[in-house]
């Protein structure tokens, strides 16, 4: 069986794409790349947290407009590596996720994407909408992504974690004889890229965390910031631009310092939201980072400052490139699905039982 796992993540940088054969005991990753986004359509979606309030019909547009842009990597991908789409079972697309409101008396995750749009225009079977299987058994819908680490991760030996650095940052702790436990530790690249291109014509992102390295952060608006309640906040928990925006910050006198400070603080507050959380469960073990944020040097070099007593390495050294690793989890999902395999999340996302996630749009 042959997947393709279509990812955009909470940062919207760009399209991640993996395609894994499942014939081995592990699985197999063919081929993987990152397709841009239009720079319009990205814009827009950046653009959603500070103006969530949208007509119907733009919505409806928005919506196609995002399936046809992941269809269109998909055909690119495929012509690219050569492969034929009666090939591969299904893809598994993550959708964009424009809302998080897994609490409430009406809880929902919203990603848009149309899948019958994916699946009509490559004629690929298409898996999609997982969080909402989840969400209506009592669960958060995120992240997803414990579930499949544990497949790849787990050491009968020893703690291991997994974290992923994204737009948000999300921890994953397998520890032995003890059932997998994943939650949302804060925010990482989604509050780093924005104060970014905030104030830096063109666009872009602060490569390597060059920009927050020229300047000490402040710890008084380190602590204000780390007061936010979701930091305190008990598993199982996940969160999103929703609540981590420039508009979150919009309340802070933020006037008082440089733009170079600020950025240096928001990479400090990833780097603390992460460490108390990985500390209120363990004070040694391995950490494997994936994700964008996993490229920030500064941003590891301080994390590792901060825990010490932890091995900190990338998943590249286990095989599993760094940004394709989500995009080979949406694969694993579609597998799950189309095999009718029920998932486990209890630990994880708090869900009532296991429950097959996602739904099917035949090519």
């Amino acid at each position: 069986m042959l997947t393709l796992g279509v990812l955009s993540g909470t940062s919207v940088d760009a399209i991640d794409l993996a395609l894994v054969d499942w014939s081995q005991k592990t699985p197999l990753l063919l081929a993987r790349d990152e397709l841009s986004w239009h720079e319009t359509l990205r814009q827009q979606l950046l653009a959603l947290p500070e103006r969530p309030h949208l007509s119907l019909a733009e919505f409806g547009q928005l919506h196609s407009a995002c399936g046809q842009a992941f269809a269109q990597a998909v055909l690119t991908f495929l012509k690219r590596y050569h492969v034929r789409s009666e090939d591969v079972t299904a893809i598994g697309s993550h959708g964009q996720t424009v809302w998080h409101q897994p609490q409430g008396e009406y809880p929902f995750s919203l990603q848009i994407g149309h899948p019958a749009v994916i699946a009509k225009q490559t004629g690929i079977t298409t898996v999609a909408d997982f969080r909402m299987d989840d969400i209506a058994l009592g669960g958060q819908g995120a992240p997803l992504a414990p579930a499949f680490h544990a497949q790849l991760f787990s050491d009968a030996g020893r703690t291991v974690g997994v974290l992923n650095l994204g737009g948000i940052a999300n921890l994953t702790l397998l520890r032995p004889n003890q059932p997998v436990i994943g939650f949302d530790t804060g925010p990482a690249n989604t509050l780093l890229d924005a104060w970014y291109r905030l104030h830096h014509e063109g666009g872009g992102y602060d490569q390597a965390g060059a920009w927050a390295a020229t300047a000490a952060l402040d710890e008084d608006l380190l602590a204000q910031w780390l007061a936010h309640p979701y930091f305190a906040k008990a598993y199982p928990k996940s969160t999103g631009r929703e609540d981590f925006s420039l508009q979150w910050l919009s309340p802070y006198q933020l006037a008082h310092y440089s733009a170079a400070v600020i950025q240096s603080t928001l990479l400090q507050l990833t780097v603390e939201s992460v460490a108390r959380a990985w500390e209120s469960f363990s004070d040694t073990g391995q950490i494997w980072l994936c994700g964008g944020g996993a490229l920030n040097t500064e941003l590891l070099r301080r994390l590792r400052l901060r825990l010490p007593q932890c091995q900190i390495g990338l998943t590249d050294d286990l095989g599993y490139p760094i940004q394709t690793l989500e995009a080979m989890l949406f694969a694993w999902l579609a597998k799950q699905r189309i095999e009718e395999k029920p998932i486990d999340l209890a630990s994880i996302t708090g869900s009532n039982q296991p429950v097959i996630l996602g739904g099917v749009w035949l090519g």
